[in-house]
């Protein structure tokens, strides 16, 4: 499991992706895409699901996300990837909260839910 847990660490620390697995907010800068992932195994039949909040300012094209498999194995665990970006609506110093729920879809109940905050900044870039 440390094995796992060190390659999806290392996997993300040399991409573009933003763990929430252990936080408990993240950063989403207006005009970009933020990818966000939690660990993830849906050969257990579970998977993350973002809940849609009643904000219309995050864009978030599948509440599903999208799954990567993190190692060879078979069965073995992956991460799910969220993209998320902002709309015209963000504002600069804006925190909003997402709410993503661990289950299988033909269940009502999650087995987990993760509360995050999205911390919304100007471009620095700019």
């Amino acid at each position: 499991m440390r094995s796992l847990i060190f390659m999806c660490l290392l996997i993300l620390a040399i991409s573009d992706f933003t763990s929430i697995d252990n936080v408990q907010e993240f950063t989403v800068i207006i005009g970009k895409t933020t990818n966000v992932t939690l660990v993830s195994n849906p050969t257990t039949g579970y998977s993350w699901f973002l809940n849609p909040s009643n904000s219309e300012k995050l864009k978030v094209p599948d509440l599903r996300g999208e799954y990567r498999r993190t190692t060879g194995l078979i069965g073995g665990a992956g991460i799910q990837v969220f993209k998320i970006s902002c709309s015209e609506l963000c504002a600069d110093g804006e925190s909003l909260e997402l709410t993503f729920e661990y289950k299988r879809p033909w269940e009502a109940e999650p087995i987990r839910s993760k509360l995050v905050t999205a911390k919304i900044l100007a471009n620095p870039d700019l």
